[in-house]
């Protein structure tokens, strides 16, 4: 008799089990079936109708892919651009429709890629612009661009972005008087410099945690330029003597002033790598600067803070790309 309790017992947990497993199994392949709000399917292409003899559409094959969303569909390409002997590797989010378009070149922060700021790439194209998101020369340990991390320096990377720039202005699907720039920490300086050395190039800009504290601390650390080593190792990253002796007798803010177009400046008040009081001094810098602070948001932005980010830099584009 108790053996047969045995049995049956096991035959009831057996029974449950087959239960479970029918029922989790399709709710689960439900998560991740075509219909959804967002789906991909691959594409051949790999290059996009902005590029012109300047750049090279070669690159991964499967890099390509469709984008369906509740805006519009977009279509993201590889995109690689040339900057001297440098070769600049990045992805390029398209709306579908055809005409002029407006552009946000995205430039991501120290030690990242292209795809730091990709979810922002996509929300823009989504809204009707060409978003383009790329890897700077020696940019981090992971870029897949060309070039050493030990050769580059805030002023390398403008001149990456200058690249970018002039590349997307001659663009035969780019409207050349609707180009907004978007960087992040150490992009957020890059992009600074670019829009006060093109100031009428540039439509607007929108800087997440820029890292504006780096000449300060740039001086903190050394005096001269033969205190500065041949090698310093940067959050996992290593970089050469350019990357701080260039910023030792550098006055970003004189920079910075010369651009007078409207500015988008948002920092978490929990940043403990960019102190906030950096982006505050930069938005009494720039003639025509809001300063958004996200209460208990850190550096990069993580969580629902760059959700929030992503509407603010949605409305500052539509505020201002048409004006």
């Amino acid at each position: 008799m108790k053996q047969l309790k045995i049995i049956l017992s096991g035959a009831v947990v057996l029974a449950l089990l087959v239960l479970v497993l029918l029922f989790v199994r399709p709710h689960n392949q439900a998560l991740v079936r075509p219909g959804d709000s967002t789906s991909t399917s691959t594409s051949e292409e790999t290059s996009a109708s902005v590029a012109t003899s300047g750049s090279s559409g070669s690159g991964d094959s499967n890099d390509s892919a469709n984008f369906t969303s509740g805006k519009q569909s977009i279509k993201v390409t590889t995109l690689w651009i040339t900057e001297g002997q440098e070769r600049l590797y990045g992805r390029l989010y398209q709306p579908t429709q055809t005409g002029k378009k407006p552009v946000v070149l995205l430039s991501h922060g120290f030690g990242g890629n292209h795809t730091q700021l990709a979810s922002y790439a996509r929300a823009f194209a989504q809204r009707g612009y060409l978003a383009y998101a790329f890897d700077f020369a020696g940019g981090s340990t992971d870029s897949r661009s060309t070039g050493s991390t030990m050769k580059m320096s805030v002023f390398t990377e403008q001149q990456d972005l200058a690249a970018v720039l002039k590349q997307f202005r001659q663009g035969a699907d780019v409207d050349p008087q609707r180009i907004f720039l978007v960087g992040a920490s150490q992009g957020g300086v890059v992009s600074a410099l670019v829009a006060a050395q093109y100031p009428q190039q540039i439509k607007g800009m929108a800087l997440l945690y820029p890292a504006f504290s780096m000449v300060a601390s740039a001086k903190s650390q050394y005096r001269t330029t033969a205190d500065i080593p041949a090698r310093i190792e940067m959050w996992g990253t290593p970089v050469g003597k350019v990357y701080f002796q260039q910023l030792l007798n550098f006055d970003l803010l004189a920079q910075m002033k010369r651009y007078a177009g409207p500015v988008l400046i948002m920092h978490g008040d929990q940043d403990e790598v960019v102190p906030l009081k950096y982006s505050r001094q930069a938005a009494k810098t720039y003639p025509h600067a809001q300063l958004k602070v996200l209460a208990g948001a850190g550096h990069d932005f993580p969580g629902a803070a760059e959700g929030q980010s992503r509407k603010m830099i949605l409305a500052f584009l539509e505020k201002y790309d048409r004006q």
